[in-house]
């Protein structure tokens, strides 16, 4: 992290790591140097937004969602939306803001945004809008259903590409991983002697 910008590699890697265990005793302190380097990391922003929202710092944690939803983090866009409509963390309620955030991300497919939605739009009375966005939503996802059923028949068996690197890279975390428990039970054992 000395180096001027850090490999996206590393700072992708801490925002998985967090993504696991967000509460590791010093995950909070690794987010934040590398977010110090990269202030626009979208994933570590939602890793540290959420780690700031489990210790009730609402505030700093809308500030972390807001950013990361600028950068179309699609989870960052429904916890924005959920914090602008619901006014959390003395954040001003803007129903329509909230919505406008909740759509965006629903629109990429996320259940999670679309359920948000859905929800929204029922609390503000508009419950035939929410019944026809609900009806939309459910028939993209069989829709996606039946072509991802379709691309798995026809897919090749062995891993090349992304989903290789993908593969390689969670083998690396979890190594780090290790390392970092390894460490930790070195510590433990240094301050027992």
């Amino acid at each position: 992290m000395q180096e001027p910008k850090p490999h996206g590699f590393c700072a992708d890697t801490a925002a998985w790591m967090a993504g696991r265990q967000s509460d590791y005793p010093g995950m909070f302190e690794l987010m934040d140097g590398y977010l110090q380097h990269n202030p626009r990391h979208a994933e570590l922003l939602t890793r540290r937004g959420w780690a700031l929202q489990q210790r009730g710092e609402l505030a700093a944690a809308y500030e972390d969602y807001a950013l990361a939803a600028e950068d179309g983090n699609v989870w960052a866009q429904t916890m924005t939306g959920r914090y602008v409509f619901n006014g959390w963390g003395g954040v001003p309620v803007d129903h329509e803001k909230g919505l406008a955030l909740f759509r965006a991300a629903a629109e990429t497919g996320d259940a999670n945004a679309q359920l948000c939605l859905v929800e929204a739009l029922q609390y503000l009375g508009r419950k035939e809008e929410a019944g026809r966005v609900n009806q939309r939503f459910a028939v993209q996802k069989r829709s996606r259903a039946h072509t991802s059923a379709a691309t798995a028949k026809e897919a090749p068996v062995h891993f090349e590409g992304w989903l290789a690197y993908t593969q390689d890279r969670r083998l690396q975390a979890v190594g780090l991983g290790l390392l970092l428990v390894l460490l930790v039970v070195a510590r433990a054992a240094r301050s027992k002697q």
